[in-house]
């Protein structure tokens, strides 16, 4: 007696919707909790080689640590940047750069938190300073609005021995040899004056400038700036694979993030540490926050 085969069971239409349902509600859901709780905690350290023009043997090998875009408020706490000044600390650095972004909105208790968390950062040859835009107060390009005092964060960095470079410049002596630190204003503030900022630098000397945002570089026609080191993109805070950043904060679209080639030198951008406080900007994903440290090398 032949043996009766069982009829095969069809999968239903519904069963497949069921399943694609399910699928895309676990997927949404990882994508949710990496975007709002794991990425944006999640501090990548990224080591770049830094060539410089003119650059004495002294310097070469020196360790250069850049940050950005603190944003200390609500939605980017204490602990958080505790962590990662006491990150930077550990990574030994000689010289460490900021380039402003200290807090999302104007408040001097987020002013003084935020000193006080910079204070934890150790290096021997000095820390430096810059403000963005949310420093003065200014959300965006063309809002028209009272510009806040830097006077809080001035006379702060100072107590903290923090060089604050508003438009202006200090050099770094090593062995009798000097490297220039130049600080702009931000560019959003109306505040970037190269020709201040420039003013005591020797022609001959080799130079980093530190500002907030990287469309600035466009202001720096006739200065030579060996590596200009930038933050305010925060990388797009979202970048989609195969597309990047849909959303960035700069006209010059090509610089979101990383180490550039610009018409009058080397262009770095910072992801930055923190986050903005509305919905979207609370987000990260792709785009971790970001520790940068420079090896200063002498340009062949």
């Amino acid at each position: 007696m032949a043996e009766q085969q069982r009829p095969e069971k069809k999968i239903g239409r519904r069963r497949i919707l069921k399943g694609l349902f399910y699928g895309a509600a676990g997927g949404t859901l990882a994508l949710l909790l990496d975007g709002f709780f794991i990425e944006p905690q999640w501090v990548q350290t990224v080591r770049v080689n830094l060539p410089l023009a003119g650059l004495d043997p002294a310097f070469a090998g020196k360790r250069l640590v850049h940050i950005s875009d603190l944003h200390c408020s609500d939605v980017v706490g204490e602990p958080f940047l505790v962590r990662c000044m006491d990150r930077v600390s550990a990574l030994a650095p000689d010289i460490v750069v900021i380039t402003g972004d200290y807090i999302t909105n104007h408040d001097s208790r987020r002013i003084k938190t935020v000193l006080k968390i910079l204070e934890r950062i150790s290096c021997p040859l000095g820390v430096y300073a810059v403000f963005g835009n949310h420093d003065y107060g200014i959300w965006g390009p063309d809002q028209q609005i009272v510009r806040h005092s830097l006077s809080p964060f001035l006379d702060g960095m100072a107590a903290g021995n923090i060089h604050a470079l508003h438009n202006s410049s200090a050099p770094i002596t090593l062995s009798g040899q000097r490297l220039w630190m130049v600080g702009l204003g931000d560019l959003w503030a109306n505040d970037c004056l190269p020709a201040q900022a420039f003013l005591n630098v020797p022609p001959d000397e080799p130079r980093l400038v530190l500002v907030h945002n990287p469309d600035a570089v466009d202001c720096l026609a006739g200065y030579r700036a060996d590596a200009a080191l930038c933050g305010h993109t925060h990388g797009g805070q979202v970048r989609i694979p195969f597309y990047g950043a849909p959303v960035l904060p700069i006209r010059n679209r090509q610089y979101s993030a990383g180490l550039y080639h610009a018409d009058n030198g080397l262009l770095y951008v910072n992801r930055g540490l923190g986050r903005l406080a509305s919905a979207r900007g609370r987000v990260r994903f792709n785009c971790r926050p970001e520790i940068t440290v420079f090896t200063l090398q002498m340009r062949q």
